[in-house]
């Protein structure tokens, strides 16, 4: 009985600590001195592993649905983007590197301007996506109706 104990608690632990290793929801974002060179555009990126848990792609989910649904001219008109991006795949680790990201991150980029997102990204995604969608409205508008 105490090895089938032991088996058990030892595969939950490995359980947790496989989610806890592909998803880690802490601040992504660290400052660089590269920028982005497009000034004028808002883009929207969500930076994530090639291993994703449910929380992840809900984070993207949400995220691209909201741009979307809040900016169909402006897409339309190429002032604002929303892009996924693979930090594990060449050209989104240059893409990282260049934003200062090094794990998964909701970010909002203008020039020089960068918002994270990732902490409200990962809280309201999966329970209260209205309460994301209205965190990134408040965000971006600034930006894009100056």
């Amino acid at each position: 009985m105490k090895t089938l104990t032991f088996i058990f608690s030892a595969l939950i632990f490995l359980f947790f600590a496989d989610l806890l290793y592909s998803c880690n929801a802490q601040s992504a974002v660290k400052q660089t001195d590269k920028e982005p060179t497009d000034n004028r555009m808002v883009k929207v990126y969500y930076f994530h592993f090639t291993r994703r848990c449910a929380t992840c792609l809900h984070v993207e989910e949400q995220s691209k649905l909201a741009v979307k649904s809040l900016y169909p001219y402006e897409i339309e008109e190429g002032r604002i983007s929303f892009e996924a991006v693979n930090i594990e795949e060449k050209s989104g680790e240059k893409l990282a590197k260049e934003t200062g990201v090094y794990g998964q991150a909701l970010l909002i980029v203008k020039g020089e301007e960068k918002i994270d997102l990732t902490s409200e990204g990962f809280l309201y995604s999966t329970y209260n996506p209205q309460k994301l969608r209205q965190v990134l409205k408040e965000k971006i508008d600034p930006l894009l109706f100056q």
